[in-house]
């Protein structure tokens, strides 16, 4: 658990950094991840009257297989926009599930060992990021939807 006690706030902004095992944040076991490092935070907490805020970042490295060529692959979850505000604090405030949720949507919907990963491709599995294909791709293959560029939206005809 990430815990803060509110009088270690000074007037000025209490800055720290942490290094936490991903299982604090209950996300060590991902459905398509081999490995989930440590999460680093790097945090700026203040307090606003009776509100505390906190600010910062968090990054996090999931080893994987590429969504599209099936290779290793280290993802980088990285999100620097983490703003948590508490109303009416209590002296101590646990900040694990909001820090849970901000990387969690940081998370990409693909993991992808680079950008431009071109994949496999789909008649013979080529890695066609290390060979080219040799297979013969037709230029047009015809499709159940086909049918539908030739529809008429005209009433008088």
């Amino acid at each position: 658990m990430i815990k803060l006690n509110i009088h270690h706030i000074s007037n000025e902004a209490l800055e720290f950094e942490g290094s936490f095992p991903a299982s604090v944040l209950e996300i060590q076991d991902l459905e398509r991840a081999e490995k989930v490092s440590a999460v680093i935070c790097e945090l700026s907490a203040s307090m606003t009257e009776k509100d505390l805020v906190v600010r910062g970042a968090a990054t996090l490295v999931i080893n994987c297989q590429c969504d599209r060529c099936l290779e290793d692959a280290e993802v980088i979850v990285d999100t620097e926009d983490i703003c948590i505000v508490v109303k009416d604090s209590p002296d101590i405030v646990d900040l694990t599930n909001d820090i849970r949720e901000d990387i969690l949507l940081a998370f990409p919907q693909l993991y992808l060992c680079k950008p431009d990963c071109k994949g496999l491709c789909f008649e013979c599995g080529e890695n066609l990021n290390e060979n080219q294909c040799r297979c013969e791709h037709t230029s047009q293959e015809s499709s159940p939807w086909d049918t539908l560029d030739n529809l008429n939206f005209d009433k008088d005809k």
